[in-house]
């Protein structure tokens, strides 16, 4: 019995998807972070919760989250911090599915002590950059001053390294290469 032409393509694109659900699986590195990034978003929640009107989130964004006004008055630690600490829950579910996409290749190709030198050093890059792009004071009496929260920056340092390190592999869902989406970046970082 003759087999379609379509079957070795769908051989070829479930071989590539079982191997990056198999990297996704041994990425422990990848899944220690995105369980701080839970945990560290589920405290003050859940503090909120217990304790009504206690407004622990926003306390919490005020701590770990930067702003150049809190940084150059001593907070130091918020180029660091702003990256465990997300804006709500959809914005956490959107950095960890990046960092799910991402991670497990990651961790492919570098060490783990790589990966988390990576991890700092793109959020302390993250933060630099806000800090450079972004006033300092409000643009008026109701815009209060901007504050950095949020793994963005994570997952932007995992994407530069992988499109430079790697730029012919594939990345799911979508099997692009990693030039592709590279070009697609910049693109559209032109076009904003």
């Amino acid at each position: 019995m003759d087999r379609p032409e379509s079957y070795p393509a769908l051989g070829e694109n479930s071989g590539r998807l079982g191997q990056g659900l198999r990297q996704l699986g041994n990425a422990r590195a990848t899944w220690q972070l995105v369980r701080i990034l839970v945990i560290v978003q589920l405290i003050p929640f859940a503090w909120d919760m217990i304790v009504p009107g206690a407004g622990k989130l926003s306390l919490a964004h005020g701590h770990l989250g930067l702003t150049e006004t809190r940084f150059l008055s001593g907070s130091y630690w918020q180029p660091f911090t702003h990256a465990f600490i997300h804006a709500n829950w959809l914005h956490l579910l959107a950095n960890v599915t990046c960092i799910l996409l991402l991670g497990p290749k990651v961790e492919h190709i570098v060490t783990k002590r790589t990966f988390w030198l990576l991890t700092l050093f793109s959020a302390i890059a993250g933060g630099a950059l806000f800090m450079l792009f972004t006033p300092a004071t409000p643009l008026s009496a109701t815009d209060p001053q901007r504050t950095l929260v949020g793994s963005s920056a994570v997952c932007f340092g995992f994407l530069v390294l992988l499109t430079t390190l790697s730029p012919d592999s594939k990345f799911l869902p979508l099997f692009l290469s990693g030039r592709s989406i590279g070009v697609a970046i910049i693109l559209a970082n032109l076009c904003l």
